[in-house]
Formats: structure tokens, sequence, C-alpha cells
């Protein structure tokens, strides 16, 4: 049900995020890492969350804050681009770890936004 209203307030989400030229900046996620991180996926009646193994839950969140780095460096808010079923897991992991990076989803991008992609965080 939160990502069917997300998905309604995706230009209000956007807005939150658009630069000075109306763009978009956002980091994705690998394929591969987001079908892992979708396996460690847990659902309880407070939410959902990621149950990751420690050694790649600590890789992850390097590699998290790294990339909240470079975005505070150009004078962006973090964003995260993932898919909408661990949209909600990893944006409580992020909060939990790296707070101040936003997670948002595919759906949650207003239509006719223009994105600039910074990146694709990966574990290699």
């Amino acid at each position: 049900l939160t990502e069917q209203v997300r998905k309604k307030l995706s230009r209000a989400i956007t807005e939150k995020f658009i630069t000075d030229d109306g763009t978009l900046p956002l980091v994705s996620i690998n394929p591969g890492l987001e079908k892992t991180l979708s396996e460690t996926l847990q659902a309880t009646d407070e939410g959902s969350y990621l149950a990751l193994d420690p050694s790649l839950a600590q890789k992850f969140i390097s590699k998290i804050s790294a990339t909240s780095e470079k975005f505070t460096e150009l004078g962006y808010n973090p964003v995260i681009l993932t898919a909408s079923y661990i949209r909600a897991g990893m944006s409580n992991f992020v909060e939990r770890f790296v707070p101040g990076v936003s997670v948002i989803s595919h759906q949650e991008i207003a239509p006719n936004t223009r994105v600039q992609s910074l990146g694709v965080i990966n574990m290699d």
C-alpha cells in the first residue's frame, strides 16, 4: 500500500531532490547486488528490512557512505534508485546506518524528469 501511495506522490517526491537546473541526480544499484539484497529482505509487522550478513552489511554501508560524500561534494542531496519491491527495506537499512541518504524507486520519479546518473553501487 505504501508503495502505491508513493507512486501517486511521485511529483512531490521528485521535487525534493531536483537541482536548480531541473535534473534529478542519483545513483542506482547494480542488478546483481539488487538481487542479493532482495534475497535478504525480511517482512515484519513493523515493516521490511534487509537481513544482511555482517560483512556484506559493512561493505554496503561503506559504499553508501562513499556515495553520500560524492553527492555532498557536488552540493546534491544523496539519492539511491532501486526497485520498488526492496525500496522500503533498503530505505530502513540506509536510514539506520547512513542518515541523510534517500532511497526511491523508479515509479517515484515523476514523468518527464531529467535524470543524471552519478554512478552505480556494486560490491566489486
